[in-house]
C-alpha cells in the first residue's frame, strides 16, 4: 500500500507539473509552434490521468474506465510528439500528413472503446493487486494489441531522426534544447519498452506514465532556461545569417539575443557575447542603440552613426506581441560610407567650381549674401573684389584650351593661398573671379590686393613645354551705406574696368 500511495503521489505531482507547463506555455509563449506542444502536453494528461485512475480504482470496471482514459492519451501522443518535433526543426508538414499521423491512433482508440465487443485490443481483463500492493489490471492481449506499440516505435525513431538531423547541422548552442527534446522523446519510448518486455523491478508498475514526470520537467526547463520557444525561428537562421545587412536582436534591458555573421564582423565584440548579457560589454556599440526600459516604438526608426571613418544608418523596429508587450528589437544596419562619400560629392559638386575647385557662382551669391547682409545691420565695413586675368582669350588663342585650364586652376589656387579664414572666394565665369571680404578696412583689403596681383605676376605656370606668365587686374568696391550687394557688385565692376583702363595689372578701389 505505501509503494501504490507513493506511486499516486508521483503521478498527482506529475500532473500538476503538466499543468502549470500548460498554462505557463499559454500565457508567456506567443510562438506558434506553442499549439503542437500544448497538444502535446494534452495527450500526456490523458495518458497520466488514465493510469491514475487505473490504479486507485477498486473495481474492474474502474480500472479498465482508467485504462481507456490511459490509451485515448498514449495513442496521440506519439503522432503529436512527432507533429511538435517537425514544427519545433522547421519540419514542415501539410494538412494531409499531419492528418495521416492520426488514422492509426484513431483507429486504436475506437478498438479500444469497443475491445469488449471484438477483443482486438484486449480478449479479457482482471482487476488484480501484486504482492507490492499495486492494483493492475490482468489482461488477455488481443490480435492487434501490439499495434499501438508498433506504430509507437515507428514515429519515435522519426522523430529522432528528424531531431539528429538539426542537431547536426544547426548551430551549437541549440543543442543543449534539441537534446532535451530528445531525452523527452526517448524516456517515454525506453519506459514502454521495459513494459512491454515485462522488466520491472516492482511487479505491476508501468513506468511509461511515470516517466511523465521526468518528461515534463525536461521540457519545463527547455522552456524557462533555454528559450525553446524563443524570437528566432532556427531554421531561419541560414537565411538571416546570409543577409548583406547586419541584423542584431536586442531583448529588453538591452539584453544580447541574436546577430548574425555581418554584424560579427561590424561590432567584433558580439561574437565573445552570450544570449541574455548586456550590450554595453560590445566595444563601440554606439550609444544611440540602448535603450531604455520598456521604451516601446510601434513605428521603426532611423539611427545614424560612425565607427572610425566608416558610417552607417540602423533601421530600429520593437518587437511587440499581440498582447502589447514588448519582447526587445530588431536592428538592422548597413555601411552607407560610400553613399555618404557619394552623396557629399554630389553636394560638393552643386557648390564648388568643377576645373578649379573653389566655389562656384550661384554658392558665393548665397553665402556672400549672409556675410553681407551680416556686416551691413553691424555697420561693419565690407569689401567686394572683383579679379580677372588679362589678355586670357590671347593665352587659349596662344597654348590651347588645355593650358589656359592649368592657367585658371593655378591662380584660383595662388588667390585662395592669400584668403582669410572669413573670406569668400569663387569662380565668377570665365576667367573672372570674386572675393568678399568682411570686417576690414579699406587699406588692409588694398594690401591684400596688391598681394593677389603680385603673387599672380610672379608665377611662372608650366604647361607641356610652355612657361607661362599672367597678369590680373582687380576692382574693389566697399560697402556704402545700406546700399545692397548687387549695388556694391556693380561698383566693383566698374571699378576692374577701370583698372583695365588704366593700363591693366593694377589694383583700382573705387571710394
Amino acid at each position: 500500500m505505501i509503494i501504490n500511495s507513493v506511486l499516486d503521489v508521483i503521478l498527482a505531482v506529475a500532473l500538476a507539473i503538466i499543468t502549470f507547463l500548460g498554462l505557463y506555455t499559454m500565457i508567456r509563449c506567443e510562438s506558434q509552434k506553442r499549439n503542437s506542444f500544448m497538444a502535446m502536453l494534452a495527450s500526456i494528461f490523458l495518458f497520466v490521468l488514465g493510469y491514475l485512475i487505473m490504479i486507485t480504482a477498486h473495481t474492474a470496471d474502474g480500472g479498465f474506465a482508467g485504462k481507456k482514459i490511459d490509451y485515448m492519451g498514449a495513442a496521440f501522443l506519439v503522432p503529436i510528439s512527432f507533429w511538435f518535433v517537425s514544427d519545433y526543426c522547421e519540419l514542415k508538414l501539410n494538412l494531409k500528413a499531419k492528418a495521416s499521423l492520426f488514422i492509426v491512433p484513431a483507429l486504436i482508440v475506437v478498438l479500444m472503446w469497443t475491445t469488449e465487443v471484438h477483443g482486438l485490443i484486449y480478449k479479457s481483463f482482471d482487476f488484480i493487486t501484486t504482492t507490492s500492493g499495486i492494483r493492475r489490471l490482468e489482461i488477455e492481449k488481443g490480435d492487434l494489441y501490439y499495434l499501438t506499440h508498433i506504430y509507437a516505435a515507428l514515429v519515435i525513431v522519426a522523430s529522432l531522426s528528424v531531431l539528429l538531423h538539426r542537431l547536426i547541422k544547426w548551430d551549437k548552442r541549440h543543442r543543449a534544447t534539441l537534446f532535451l527534446i530528445a531525452l523527452g522523446v526517448i524516456t517515454p519510448a525506453a519506459a514502454n519498452s521495459l513494459h512491454v518486455l515485462k522488466i520491472s523491478a516492482l511487479e505491476g508498475i508501468n513506468y511509461t506514465p511515470v516517466s511523465m514526470t521526468v518528461v515534463a520537467v525536461v521540457f519545463f526547463i527547455n522552456i524557462v532556461r533555454n528559450e525553446m520557444f524563443d524570437v528566432i525561428p532556427r531554421a531561419k537562421e541560414v537565411a538571416l545569417q546570409s543577409l548583406k545587412e547586419a541584423l542584431v536582436l536586442v531583448g529588453c534591458g538591452n539584453k544580447f539575443l541574436y546577430a548574425n555573421e555581418t554584424a560579427r564582423s561590424i561590432f567584433p565584440g558580439l561574437g565573445a557575447l552570450s544570449e541574455g548579457e548586456h550590450m554595453q560589454l560590445v566595444e563601440s556599440w554606439p550609444k544611440e542603440l540602448f535603450f531604455c526600459e520598456n521604451e516601446k516604438n510601434k513605428e521603426a526608426f532611423g539611427v545614424e552613426f560612425n565607427i572610425s571613418h566608416e558610417h552607417y544608418d540602423a533601421a530600429v523596429s520593437s518587437l511587440i506581441t499581440k498582447k502589447d508587450k514588448l519582447m526587445g528589437y530588431i536592428i538592422i544596419i548597413r555601411n552607407v560610407t560610400e553613399s555618404v562619400v557619394f552623396t557629399k560629392k554630389l553636394k560638393e559638386m552643386a557648390h564648388m567650381d568643377a576645373l578649379t575647385g573653389v566655389y562656384n557662382r550661384r554658392s558665393f551669391m548665397e553665402l556672400a549674401a549672409v556675410q553681407f547682409e551680416s556686416c551691413r545691420r553691424s555697420d561693419k565695413p565690407c569689401s567686394l573684389l572683383m579679379i580677372d586675368l588679362d589678355y586670357f582669350k590671347k593665352c587659349n588663342d596662344t597654348y590651347g584650351h588645355l593650358a589656359g585650364d592649368e592657367v585658371l586652376r593655378t591662380t584660383a589656387a595662388q588667390i585662395k593661398g592669400c584668403t582669410r579664414g572669413n573670406d569668400i572666394f569663387a569662380r565668377y565665369g570665365g576667367e573672372e573671379f570674386v572675393m568678399l571680404i568682411a570686417e576690414a578696412e579699406a587699406e588692409v583689403v588694398k594690401m591684400l590686393a596688391e598681394r593677389i596681383r603680385k603673387k599672380i605676376q610672379e608665377t611662372v605656370i608650366t604647361y607641356e613645354d610652355f612657361n607661362i606668365n599672367v597678369t590680373c587686374s582687380i576692382g574693389i568696391a566697399m560697402r556704402s551705406g545700406d546700399e545692397s550687394m548687387t549695388d556694391t557688385m556693380a561698383r566693383s565692376d566698374a571699378a576692374l574696368y577701370q583698372a583695365k583702363n588704366n593700363g591693366r595689372n593694377q589694383v583700382f578701389l573705387q571710394v
